[in-house]
């Protein structure tokens, strides 16, 4: 019988320091980096108000 490894500890190694060889670990990295960049972009890019009003539906959405 094969024991299975809970979701949890998958996710937690996941999202663990990526090792030199883990693909996954990597692009899940990079992906939250260039989630958080975008963020900080769209915080910025909030507090001017012609853009705010302009585009305040697409901030909405980003969130």
């Amino acid at each position: 019988m094969t024991e299975s490894v809970p979701l949890k500890l998958k996710v937690a190694k996941i999202l663990d320091l990526a090792e030199p060889d883990d693909r996954v670990g990597k692009l899940i990295d990079l992906f939250i980096l260039g989630l958080i960049f975008l963020n900080t972009v769209a915080v910025s890019l909030e507090t001017v108000n012609p853009i705010f009003e302009h585009y305040y539906r697409e901030f909405r959405r980003f969130e």
